[in-house]
């Protein structure tokens, strides 16, 4: 049989005593009674054992339709062409993502969203290495170990969850669940790594000194990123070493000389915190409910709010404490309050609608006048009404009783505030916006625009520059004036001009439209960067 006989055996058994059995052998299902059962066979005949240890059957690769690929029938697509486009990486990954056993359906639009995943993932890493580099972090220097005391609790909750992935990935390489191991790491880069931890530490990537949070954030990312690197490199071997050769070893060169020559991760139960998953689980459920809120109520995400209260669990309060920076900065928020069960009573207030079936055959012809005297029933009035079922309202020039069966009670929320259930609870959000916050909200759209600007200009991201910003009126510039200092700071202006005149001729300038209302800036970037 081939099986031995490509190791020599019988004229020499030296190989044959190392390698057989072998651990596994891979083919598509159409083999179960062939190449299978052919090796098993005649392994059981000769040696009355099995000749491998495992069995990989793969599925075969289909049309979208279902139907087998043939050039003849024009729906063949050679390998060769999806990496022409797309590359080598994304075809293994989009192919590995699917259940190794059963035929692929094979779809240029999967190809596409994976070829999408890979530029997420791939900016990610250009994040982290553009600024380690500015503020040159040795990662040699920085160890987790070394800077544990400093981490904030998302830099703890990262490398739990890093480690939680080790465990999963290894598990799922280990019993052939490729597709489970593809999926696990898609989800941890987009979802855990690009679209919140990245999200929860950006701030801190812009302080310029040398600060210990800074340095605890930068090494638990290069350890995030390096680990799932090491994870990724059997499914997307190009993409991991090149990853590999212009981020970590040119920050650590004396690493091994490839990516495929380092060991497996192993899993690190001392940076595992379950209790810290779980609370993280609580405040994503959190804020993606207050911007369903803000949705609902018209406010843009960026727009800063007076305060959020919880109804939540005690249990599940306790947990958030920790996170409560978190929270407000996430849910975009001054102030956040936890509600026992019951202390929400007060953000709602009772509104009395008139029964008009009982009113008129009561009062007859003066119901319209009762009903509206109903309708401006206040709260207080109408608990009394409740408590002793009956209570006396002025009507023109009348006093009438009016009972229970009179009115229908039902429960508003108070005006300024909107809710949204939560998996365990209820969450309030004060939507009411003074000037303040109407400057703060401001600023930021400002900063938004002046940041792409910055973009398109391909200026350094340690670039400074001269900002020049045309108001259409005086209260908007008031309200500029009022956040100058922040948005100078943000977006590196060594000169921001206000003015409600012309602006000087600059390098770039653009219009915007901020709620109806049209903003001239124009950037200069100075001439040390040019």
């Amino acid at each position: 049989s081939a099986s031995w006989a490509s190791l020599g055996y019988p004229s020499d058994n030296r190989e044959f005593k190392e390698w057989y059995p072998v651990d596994f052998i891979v083919e598509g299902h159409d083999q179960t009674r062939g190449w299978f059962y052919s090796l098993l066979a005649c392994s059981t005949l000769v040696f009355n054992s099995t000749p491998y240890k495992c069995v990989a059957m793969h599925g075969f690769v289909l049309d979208e339709t279902g139907r087998e690929m043939h050039k003849s029938w024009g729906n063949y697509i050679a390998p060769e062409e999806v990496i022409e486009k797309y590359g080598r990486d994304v075809l293994r990954f989009y192919e590995l993502q699917h259940t190794l056993w059963e035929d692929l359906r094979f779809s240029w639009k999967g190809v596409a969203e994976t070829f999408s995943f890979m530029n997420i993932l791939w900016n990610v890493y250009v994040f982290a290495s553009t600024y380690m580099n500015l503020d040159r972090f040795d990662p040699s220097k920085w160890s987790i170990e070394q800077v544990k005391g400093f981490m904030s609790p998302e830099d703890l909750w990262i490398l739990s969850k890093t480690q939680h992935l080790v465990e999963k990935v290894t598990e799922a390489f280990e019993n052939y669940y490729l597709h489970n191991a593809v999926k696990l790491l898609r989800d941890f880069m987009v979802e855990d790594v690009s679209r919140w931890y990245i999200r929860l530490i950006r701030r801190k990537t812009w302080i310029e000194e040398e600060a210990p949070e800074k340095l605890a954030s930068y090494s638990a990312l290069y350890n995030v990123l390096k680990t799932f690197l090491l994870l990724s490199a059997p499914i997307i071997p190009f993409t991991c070493e090149s990853i590999y050769q212009y981020v970590f070893r040119f920050a650590e060169p004396n690493q091994p000389e490839s990516i495929h020559m380092h060991k497996w991760p192993q899993l690190d139960k001392s940076w595992r915190n379950t209790e810290l998953e779980e609370a993280m689980d609580v405040v994503k459920d959190i804020v993606e409910a207050s911007a369903k809120v803000r949705q609902e109520a018209g406010l843009k995400l960026r727009q800063p709010l007076k305060c959020v209260f919880l109804r939540i669990p005690d249990e599940s309060a306790g947990k958030l404490k920790p996170l409560t920076d978190v929270l407000k900065e996430q849910v975009n928020v001054k102030e956040l309050f936890f509600l026992k069960a019951g202390e929400d009573e007060k953000l709602w207030v009772k509104v009395a609608e008139p029964n008009m079936s009982a009113i008129g055959r009561e009062f007859r012809s003066k119901a319209p006048a009762v009903a509206e005297a109903i309708r401006r029933m206040s709260s207080d009035q109408i608990n009394e009404l409740i408590s002793r079922q009956k209570y006396t309202l002025k009507v023109g020039e009348e006093l009438l009783d009016i009972k229970p069966d009179h009115v229908s009670v039902k429960s508003e929320l108070a005006e300024g505030f909107a809710y949204a259930e939560l998996k365990n609870g209820v969450l309030y959000l004060d939507v009411r916006i003074d000037r303040m916050l109407q400057a703060e909200g401001l600023s930021r759209d400002v900063v938004r625009r002046i940041q792409y600007m910055r973009k398109e200009m391909n200026l350094p991201v340690d670039a400074y520059v001269e900002v020049y910003v045309k108001a259409s009126n005086q209260e908007t510039l008031n309200l500029l004036e009022e956040t100058r200092a922040y948005i100078a700071g943000e977006v590196r202006a060594k000169k921001l001009m206000f003015t409600l005149d012309e602006i000087p001729k600059t390098e770039y300038s653009k219009t915007w439209s901020l709620d109806g209302e049209e903003l001239l800036i124009g950037i200069n970037r100075l001439h040390s960067y040019l």
